[in-house]
């Protein structure tokens, strides 16, 4: 039994057209999704990586929007791009930022609800905002994206040799904040679902000096924290 009806057109012709026409659609959400890749490596160049990277994955939903999760890990394996070592995080920052953007926004709570809570506060999980995100690279990635938002903006942009701890929010607007290593690891880690005491700790292995009391304030002043659990054992009768 025929699948595809030719109706004038050879079937295979009409499978490659349609075919021809998913990945151009495809393309486009790339393009759409990662700018600022495609200002950096020229958009021939981010075509044919784009192309490369569609007809190895290929959407499994109709819903386009989370389309393109994968690419910066494409790009990172990539070898025509392999000496664009900044490449791939430039991506992870992009997919971010488009992340960020389509969050579902959930009201912030106030520090004071962990009053309520009894027991040890390092078993304390915070839920941290998922318009928030949180990117690491070694190459100052964040520059690299503001020196291409347009081509009159920050002309005499220096780039700074040292790494990115960037903090990706969107609340009223984008929000784009180079964190300290530790604080970009404390927070970091409480988004990733780890304890109070955990994040803690690993923050203090990058500096002894870490603060918990202005680290927790502050993440609930900058209206991150939209919810809490706590971890506590039983009591054992």
């Amino acid at each position: 039994m025929h699948l595809v009806h030719g109706d004038g057109i050879d079937p295979s012709a009409r499978l490659s057209i349609y075919r021809n026409n998913v990945v151009s659609r495809l393309s486009d959400v790339l393009t759409a999704t990662y700018p600022v890749v495609c200002k950096l490596v020229d958009r021939r160049f981010f075509l044919y990586a784009a192309d490369t990277y569609i007809r190895q994955n290929l959407p499994r939903e109709a819903c386009l929007v989370e389309y393109g999760e994968g690419f910066p890990s494409f790009l990172a394996e990539f070898s025509p791009s392999a000496k664009l070592e900044y490449l791939p995080d430039v991506a992870r920052l992009e997919w971010n930022i488009h992340r960020v953007f389509r969050a579902e926004r959930i009201p912030p709570i106030s520090i004071a609800s962990l009053a309520g809570l009894g027991g040890d506060p390092a078993q304390i999980r915070l839920s941290i905002s998922r318009s928030t995100a949180f990117v690491a690279s070694p190459y100052a990635i964040d520059q690299i994206w503001i020196a291409h938002q347009a081509v009159d903006i920050r002309s005499d942009l220096q780039l700074r040799s040292t790494a990115a701890h960037l903090q990706i929010n969107e609340r009223d607007g984008l929000g784009i904040v180079d964190l300290s290593p530790a604080t970009w690891e404390f927070r970091s880690r409480l988004a990733n679902g780890e304890t109070l005491g955990a994040a803690l700790a690993m923050a203090r292995t990058i500096s002894s000096d870490f603060d918990p009391v202005p680290a927790l304030a502050s993440l609930f002043n900058d209206g991150l924290v939209v919810g809490l659990t706590a971890d506590f054992p039983h009591s054992k009768s």
